[in-house]
């Protein structure tokens, strides 16, 4: 069932927004379970765990963007089970601007359709998921590239596991696995001021980054820790 302008609209009313109300962390405010459909495509499209995004960008009018998600983090997942809860069609970010929809007359169509079911619970409890994408510009991240975690202290953190879950001359989405724990410590300590996803791939030794997203730590707090 095709339902015109649903998602796209509520991102460009999100992106609209300003001034002090919007700096509201009405997530350490409501119960999950009270979020409204908008509160919910705020968390997953412009929250602090959502780097990135994009739009109608280059001459011709196609879509172009590219982004990071930090899909593992507990406010993101809760707010993709409010969705299914209220029963309104989610598309993550990554798709959102991808070319498979339909554009007319300067309008965009979507199918949208409900992701699968999510793992468990048990499934992120050692686990750090990073879903990163590329729409629109071809080629965009090279053939071996891969996501590495770095923190402000300089520690990097490989990953378990890297997923492709879509590859395409202009379209590109990928999901690291990493470990929530290293050496029975959490990967972000008491301290850390930022947590960044670095895009690239090993030469010899050394990693060469090719593309750069940082989050700041204090911004993912989530019931008094952060959450990522």
């Amino acid at each position: 069932m095709k339902k015109p302008f649903l998602v796209l609209a509520a991102v460009l009313v999100l992106s609209a927004e300003s001034g002090p109300q919007s700096e509201r962390k009405f997530w350490d405010e409501k119960d999950w379970t009270q979020w409204t459909a908008y509160e919910c495509q705020k968390i997953l499209y412009r929250g602090p765990w959502t780097l990135g995004g994009g739009g109608l960008d280059d001459q011709y009018g196609n879509p172009q963007a590219t982004g990071v998600e930090l899909v593992s983090a507990l406010p993101v997942r809760l707010a993709r089970a409010r969705i299914r809860q209220l029963g309104v069609a989610y598309i993550r970010p990554s798709v959102l601007y991808a070319s498979q929809g339909t554009y007319k007359d300067g309008q965009l169509t979507l199918e949208l359709k409900l992701e699968k079911e999510e793992p468990s619970p048990e499934y992120y409890a050692d686990r750090v998921v990073v879903r990163y994408y590329n729409i629109g510009m071809e080629n965009y991240f090279s053939y071996g590239d891969t996501a590495v975690l770095r923190l402000s202290d300089g520690r990097k953190i490989m990953p378990l596991e890297t997923i492709t879950l879509r590859k395409g001359k202009l379209e590109e989405e990928f999901e690291a696995i990493f470990p929530r724990f290293v050496n029975g410590e959490a990967i972000i300590k008491p301290g850390d001021k930022t947590l960044s996803v670095h895009i690239g791939r090993m030469k010899g030794s050394k990693f060469k980054v090719g593309w750069k997203w940082e989050f700041n730590v204090k911004d993912l707090m989530f019931q008094g820790k952060p959450e990522y």
